[in-house]
């Protein structure tokens, strides 16, 4: 296995652990694909409390 293959498989393994944990303590979730122009985002960027 490569360091390419590595680094993704080791990505693979992070995301689905972050979506498995998300899932745990969240009741909704919202996936956006972020671009700059899109207001949704900019709202959500704006009234979360991570940001």
């Amino acid at each position: 296995m490569n360091t390419q293959e590595k680094n993704s498989s080791r990505f693979n393994n992070n995301l689905e652990r972050a979506i498995y944990n998300i899932c745990r303590i969240a009741k909704v979730i919202i996936v956006t694909e972020h671009n700059g122009l899109n207001p949704g985002m900019r709202l959500l960027e704006e009234i979360s409390r991570y940001h």
